[in-house]
Parts: structure tokens; sequence; C-alpha cells
């Protein structure tokens, strides 16, 4: 009660809303596998407010129940407020401010903003979502406000192309400064379509918008309320020139081929434009300037790049395998946690499974955070592989016959692999900080492996790293060998690590649960990590990169 009486004061009093100005609607929303009743809050046609009162939570089985802690899930449309405010004809006006204004200036477009308001309230009416054929409410818009289809395709069109642009853009802005590069895979992907596509519209419109002072001006503008995004201008120019030299490399690679297909004169569907960007990195836009050379018209279905997103999606989650080990365990202790420079140990066999033993404790670490498995030995039997499954560690044994339930063993490690393990993975986080500091704050580890013999760290960079780069990274690093700094390991709470490191300690990507095991290399690296560590970096030893191979776009 208390929550919807003080949006009824913001709606009224901040705001100025008439008490008969407000229209409430009632629903039920669902996400993340809870949900509860809802309260949207509109004033004069727009929604400004939306609660969720989540109190429900969906059951595997199909029931529900009751969550024993109830939360508000308040939507606050930031910009919408903007926009109601400011009385812009649409969200871009208020939210873009002074940018959008100096790219209408830039690109000569111009528009009848009394045309245009007409024709967005009219539009407004529509789900965007639901929508099919936006062609037909264009049609229908013009026949309503009683103006040629054309003269407002003309007045449409191109502004539609600046609001894409400006908030491309912006996004890559906020994406860059917040370590996010371009790239082929995961959300890089993603920041590289958009790229494309603004530079695709840009070209489309004959525009020739100068991307780095846009880039600039959507910094200077938005760092007033994130002042973070200083960062991004130390290196997106760069990014920006890279990517776009792959793209027009991509475009004169495959321009035959779609000019093969465009002289079929027949209409490329869905299908045909995904692959044409999948396989060759040609956007529809693109397709449609090569298309209007050729004098031939290419419709885009609106559906392209939620399409293109969805397929990204399901390639990476079928990517991701696990360890499939059935039947439910108890949970064992990780005794290499308390002693990581032990290399003996006994415990007793809670559970035996095909060639798997569960201890209730143990100094094996199993395979996880790109760190290998230990070997040994129990009770003089071979230990070949070690995993985890949930809370549970299992260990393969060699002769699973000649252990019992109940069984004390004394386990017995190979502890030249494991102090050569500890040593690698170290090396892996001295490195990445030495990385960092190199290239620049966008880079990020993304995955690593740490053997015995040699350990492979991957990282997000938008170039191929130069010889003097690479020579000034390893030199970094085996200066922090050498001052011998200790490597502190503590358990946080996620909110209290968070608070303190920033969101760069989850540099091996996100760590589920809510206490945070962290590793602080004093000075130089904090990473949220649940790999074995030495105590200080002169244990490392001397760090050598072999070689640097380029695995994938960004």
């Amino acid at each position: 009660d208390r929550c919807i009486e003080l949006n009824f004061e913001f709606l009224t009093k901040i705001l100025g809303l008439g008490k008969d100005e407000v229209t409430y609607k009632e629903d039920v929303w669902s996400g993340g596998g809870t949900f509860g009743p809802s309260l949207e809050a509109f004033g004069k046609g727009l929604e400004i407010v939306n609660n969720v009162f989540m109190q429900y939570a969906f059951n595997p089985d199909g029931g529900w129940r009751e969550l024993k802690i109830k939360v508000i899930d308040v939507g606050w449309g930031v910009e919408r407020i903007g926009w109601f405010t400011q009385g812009t004809p649409t969200v871009y006006e208020a939210a873009f401010g002074p940018v959008l204004d100096w790219l209408k200036k830039e690109t000569g477009v111009s528009v009848d903003e009394k045309l245009l308001v007409k024709y967005f309230a009219f539009a407004g009416v529509f789900d965007a979502s639901e929508m099919q054929d936006f062609e037909k409410v264009t049609r229908e818009a013009a026949s309503k406000l009683n103006v040629d289809v054309e003269e407002l395709r003309k007045q449409l069109v191109p502004l539609e192309a600046l609001y894409a642009i400006a908030d491309h853009t912006r996004t890559l802005v906020f994406a860059v400064a917040d370590g996010g590069i371009p790239s082929n895979v995961g959300g890089g992907y993603n920041l590289r379509v958009i790229l494309r596509r603004a530079v695709s519209l840009d070209k489309l419109h004959g525009f020739e918008i100068d991307f780095i002072e846009l880039f600039h001006k959507q910094i200077d503008y938005f760092k007033r309320s994130y002042p973070h995004l200083e960062v991004a201008t130390e290196i997106i120019d760069d990014i920006f020139m890279v990517e776009k030299e792959r793209y027009v490399q991509t475009i004169d690679r495959g321009r035959k081929q779609v000019e093969r297909l465009l002289k079929r004169r027949e209409p490329l569907d869905l299908e045909t434009l995904v692959k044409l960007y999948e396989s060759n990195g040609i956007t529809p836009e693109m397709v449609q300037e090569i298309g209007e050379e050729m004098g031939v018209k290419v419709d885009v279905p609106n559906s392209f790049y939620l399409e293109l997103g969805g397929r990204q999606e399901v390639r990476e989650k079928s990517a991701t395998t696990l360890s499939v080990v059935e039947g439910d365990f108890p949970p064992t202790y990780p005794l290499y946690y308390d002693k990581p420079y032990d290399s003996e140990f006994t415990g007793k066999i809670v559970a035996i499974t095909g060639p798997y033993l569960v201890l209730d404790r143990t100094l094996f670490y199993p395979t996880g955070g790109g760190q290998l498995y230990d070997v040994g030995s129990l009770n003089g039997e071979m230990v070949v592989k070690v995993e985890k499954a949930g809370n549970t560690i299992l260990h393969q044994v060699s002769n699973p016959a000649a252990f019992r339930l109940g069984q004390e063993v004394k386990g017995q490690l190979n502890w030249e692999r494991r102090l050569a393990l500890m040593r690698h993975h170290t090396a892996t986080h001295i490195l990445n900080g030495a990385a960092r500091r190199v290239l620049g704050p966008h880079v990020w580890q993304a995955g690593a492996e740490k053997r015995a013999d040699e350990a492979r760290l991957d990282i997000t960079h938008y170039k191929p790293l130069s010889r003097d780069e690479i020579v000034k990274i390893e030199e970094l690093a085996n200066k922090v060998v050498m001052e011998n700094r200790r490597v502190n390991k503590y358990v946080m709470p996620r909110d209290e690590a968070e608070a303190k490191f920033g969101f760069t300690i989850y540099q091996g990507g996100a760590v589920p649960g809510g206490e945070l095991r962290i590793i602080d290399i004093e000075g130089w690296d904090v990473e949220a990590c649940g790999g074995i560590h030495v105590d200080h970096t002169g244990e490392v030893g001397p760090i050598k990169i072999v070689r640097v191979e380029r695995i994938q776009d960004g």
C-alpha cells in the first residue's frame, strides 16, 4: 500500500498530473521463475510506473508456491519520465538531446514535427512486438493523417535511421566503458551486429556521419551521469576503425554473392538474409544498398535482428557441456582450500558409483575455473580424474573393486603436478593484470586453462597483439613475480565483494552463490576464483609467453 501511495504522490505532486489523469491497469507479470500481481500507472496514454509484487514462484511440477521473502519489482522508465516531462515527439529527443540535434544538423535531416507528432500518436497504439506488417501501419497512418504515403516515408525513414544510429552508438560507448568489445561470440557478437548496422544505415542513407566525433559527443553528454564513460575515450576510436575496416573487407568478399542472389529477381526471405550475415557478415541494410544499385527492392523482415540474436543464444547454450554423473551424493568438504600445501590426507568413503568414489573430505582438486584436476592415489590405487557435481567431489579410480562403502582411505597427491597447477593458476592472474595495464581496461579474461606443463590465458582484445605489447606484458608480469607480493585468499559475501572491488572480479565469468572466494594479489589483481594458488608471487617463478594466437575476433 505504501508503494502505491508513494507512486501516486510522485505522479500527482512531482509530475503534476491531476488525479483524474492517472489511469491504473491491473495485471499479472512473471519472469525468472517468479510471478505476482502488477499495477501499471499511465498518464496521458503513457505508462510511467509499473510495480510487480513478487510473491509466488513456479514449481518444477507445474504448480506454484508462495515465496517466503516477497519483493517489489519496480519498473520506472527513466527515459519515459524524461520524455513525459519534456513533451518531445519521441523518447529519442528526450534521451539523446544535443547528440540527436547534432546528428540532424550534420546529416541535413529535417522533419515536419507537427506531422510526426500526429503519426507517433497513431503508431503508439500498436504493440511493435506483435506487429508483422509495419508497412500496413504506415499506409493506414498516411490515410488517417491525409498525407501521401511516400511523403510520410520520406519523413520517417531517415529519422528512424538516425534514432537507430544514436541508440547503437550509445550502446557501444557504454559497453566499451564496461569492458565489452565487438567480436563473433557472446555479447560481443551483439555489439558487432549493432556497430555494423549503424555503419550500414549511414551508408544506405548517404549520411556520411563522422562516427568518431559522434562517439565522443555521446561520451561528453552522458558522462555527466555516468563518469566512468571517460574510460571509453581512450580506445573507442581504435576499436571503431578496426571494426569498420573488417566490415569493408567483409562486404568486398560478399558483394558478388549478394549480386548473384539479386539477379534472380526473387524476394530474399528471412533465412537467406540471416545466412548472408552469419556466413559473410553482410547486414540486410547493405543488401538493400546493393539492391538499390541494381534497381532491386529488398524488403527486410521486422524480426531479422531478433532472429539473429536468438540463434546466437541457442548456439552458445548448445556449446555448453556438463559432466554427467547420475545420482544424489553427500557433500564433500574441500580440504584443498584450508591446506593447499598439504599432499596427504585421510577420508571416509560415503558413496560409490561406477568408477567414482565420494569421500567425506578430500585434498584432490576437481577440474574447475580452467584448472585441471589433481591426480594421485587412494590406498595405493590410482586416482585418474576428479570431477565436481554440485557440492560433491567424485574421484575416478583405476580399481573401484578395491574399495567399500564406509572405508577409511589415505590419499596421496601427485605433489609436483599440484604445485605446477598452483603456480600456473597464479601466473594467469598476474598475466591478466599485466595485459589490462598494457592494453587497456577493456581487457577481460575470456577463458583459461592451467595444465601441469603450461597455462593458457584467453583475453578480449580487438586486434592482434604487437611484438612490443607482448614484451611489455611479459616484463610487467615478471616484475610482479620478483616483487614477491602476497596472494591473499578469503571468502566474502557477494554484495560486499562487488561493493569493494567492483565487477572486474568476474574476470573468468559469473560465479554462482551468495559468497565468493576472492584471490587478491596485493595491489595488482583481484578476482573471484575457486582455484588453488600459491601464497606469494615469487613462488610462481619466471613467466614466459611462448606463443600468442588469435582464436576469434575480439
